[in-house]
């Protein structure tokens, strides 16, 4: 299947100035922007949407959906993927620590005036999502993973939640290959 990548950079309500940038990955087909697709939205890693979350994505978008994969901090830093090194791995623990966790169980901790709601409004879900996390990661805790499941359970959301025994919930090949792009 043909593909093609573009991206769109999308204004930010909260917090002012700037753009978040969201990668795109889709099929090419006659029609397109007008043409239906399913979604998936890819959430990146802590180096944003590298060559292995891209290639990630273009899989995905050959079996006929449209990808979205936005930029993880578009708070703090540019679009580009951070480097898969030392320093890179610093600043991308950095930003990810300053984004104070996860918004799914945030419980109004993050946003301007911390009234995030994502809970409350995970009722307006209408399609079918699949959530990854894994059991050792501590940045979404036993408790939070909890609140999220039985919070989609009582707001009657079509979901899968898998619960991976390792600390990430990665799609990347193993590092040795990262480090090949």
């Amino acid at each position: 299947m043909l593909l093609e990548e573009s991206h769109k950079d999308v204004p930010k309500k909260a917090g002012g100035e700037g753009s978040m940038r969201i990668f795109l990955f889709h099929p090419k087909i006659p029609n397109y922007p007008h043409a239906r697709f399913p979604g998936v939205v890819v959430f990146s890693e802590i180096y944003q949407v590298t060559g292995p979350v891209a290639r990630f994505a273009r899989q995905i978008a050959g079996h006929g959906y449209i990808v979205a994969a936005p930029s993880s901090y578009h708070e703090f830093t540019g679009p580009e993927p951070l480097a898969y090194d030392g320093p890179g791995t610093d600043e991308g623990n950095a930003y990810k620590i300053r984004k104070v966790g996860a918004a799914l169980y945030s419980n109004h901790s993050l946003g301007e005036g911390k009234r995030d709601d994502s809970l409350e409004r995970a009722g307006d879900i209408k399609g079918e999502i699949i959530m990854i996390h894994g059991k050792a990661d501590n940045h979404v805790p036993p408790e939070g993973r909890d609140l999220i499941r039985n919070t989609l359970h009582e707001k009657g959301v079509c979901f899968s939640f898998y619960e991976i025994a390792w600390a990430q919930r990665k799609v990347t090949p193993p590092r040795s290959l990262v480090f090949q792009d």
